[in-house]
């Protein structure tokens, strides 16, 4: 259902819908808060698509979307710079959890 309002830009109707799929069955998947990400995008609210975004890479760092998740905070990074410290941390410590992992 998530996706379907997701698809029709309905992000309101999207956000909560994938807010509830991030706590229910779905807990365990990345998915959703790769999308409330994207959600979060698209209303011009980098900060919280950040905070998503990085919650990933803590949380799911082998999933596929932990690679999204890392382009997608590099893009946050280079056009909000106010942002760049904080983003910075979040993909140092993926970087170093990443070298952890080999």
């Amino acid at each position: 259902l998530a996706n379907y309002y997701f698809k029709k830009n309905e992000l309101s109707s999207a956000l909560k819908n994938f807010k509830k799929a991030s706590k229910g069955t779905c807990y365990k998947d990345a998915a959703p808060l790769y999308y409330q990400a994207k959600i979060w995008l698209r209303l011009a609210a980098p900060e919280k698509s950040m905070g998503k975004l990085s919650e990933i890479l803590s949380n799911f760092p082998t999933s596929p979307f932990a690679k999204r998740a890392k382009t997608e905070l590099e893009k946050i990074q280079r056009s909000n710079p106010e942002l760049d410290e904080k983003i910075q941390l979040a993909l140092d410590e993926y970087a170093k959890n990443e070298l952890d992992r080999l």
